[in-house]
């Protein structure tokens, strides 16, 4: 997964809060396929910046159950942003980790 797909996940996180929808009520139509609706599961995210690239596997997420496309909620995004962001500034190039709250 690309970043425009991580902000494009982000965007629709916004949107639904905009809307009003609370933690609880975030299972929603998928805006991928138009079929199917999302379910809690997890996802394996990559992130690049740069010539950073992090891989975080076992991310929570609101998962398509017709087609898989994973959305993120912001806190979950924010928090894999931050981990970005400080890999590159030290200079990693590739990393593989386990998502950890």
């Amino acid at each position: 997964m690309d970043t425009y797909q991580v902000i494009y996940q982000r965007h629709a996180v916004e949107r639904m809060a905009q809307r009003g929808v609370s933690e609880v009520e975030k299972a929603m139509k998928c805006v991928i396929c138009k079929q199917g609706e999302t379910r809690p599961g997890t996802t394996t995210m990559t992130l690049e910046r740069d010539t950073t690239t992090v891989v975080f596997k076992n991310v929570p997420a609101e998962v398509c159950e017709n087609c898989g496309e994973a959305y993120l909620d912001a806190e979950t995004t924010r928090h894999l942003l931050h981990i970005l962001e400080e890999a590159a500034r030290v200079g990693v190039q590739v990393d593989v980790r386990s998502y950890a709250a």
